[in-house]
């Protein structure tokens, strides 16, 4: 479920970059929920997105026996190169769509429609397994796995700050409060 709601304060320089998002069915929410909006946009007075300064990007979600509704309603929101996929229609080519605790489950296989899709970002060198990005093809898919790209041991010096997630991989999010 992803749901961005700004009421009473403005919000700017916010950038949501190739994450991988799956809702199964029995999952404590009903369907998945893509809505990003404004206090003023809902007719609740107060907030905004700073024009050009609310970015969606390569982002990948997954519906998996679940509902999907909802969209981005306020204009000020950016996005590039995101992908919403319903299993019922398509597969969405992961190593393990069921999802275990493994955190290779969601990484891409050769029949992902993810791969090659995405908009190459400078700010984020590595996956979620710590893998290049962009692979050797100089292309970069869609969500948190780049497939085809091998692990990197060390990152450039004016590569960003990035959270490290607990097997000791590189969490490619950058948060900003």
């Amino acid at each position: 479920m992803m749901l961005l709601q700004v009421n009473n304060t403005d919000l700017s320089n916010f950038r949501w970059e190739n994450n991988t998002v799956v809702q199964h069915k029995g999952a404590t929410n009903a369907g998945m929920i893509t809505t990003i909006f404004t206090g003023t946009s809902s007719g609740v007075s107060g907030g905004a997105f700073a024009a050009g300064n609310v970015l969606l990007t390569n982002n990948l979600i997954v519906v998996d026996g679940v509902t999907s509704y909802g969209n981005v309603n306020d204009p000020n929101v950016t996005q590039t190169t995101n992908l919403i996929i319903n299993t019922a229609k398509q597969g969405p080519g992961f190593v393990n769509l069921a999802g275990t605790i493994s955190a290779t489950d969601f990484d891409l296989t050769a029949a992902s429609p993810a791969i090659n899709a995405g908009t190459v970002l400078s700010n984020l060198p590595v996956d979620y397994l710590n893998r290049a990005v962009p692979d050797p093809s100089g292309m970069t898919d869609i969500g948190a796995f780049e497939y085809g790209s091998t692990e990197v041991s060390s990152l450039p010096p004016s590569s960003p700050v990035v959270a490290r997630r607990g097997s000791g991989g590189r969490l490619p999010l950058p948060c900003f409060w």
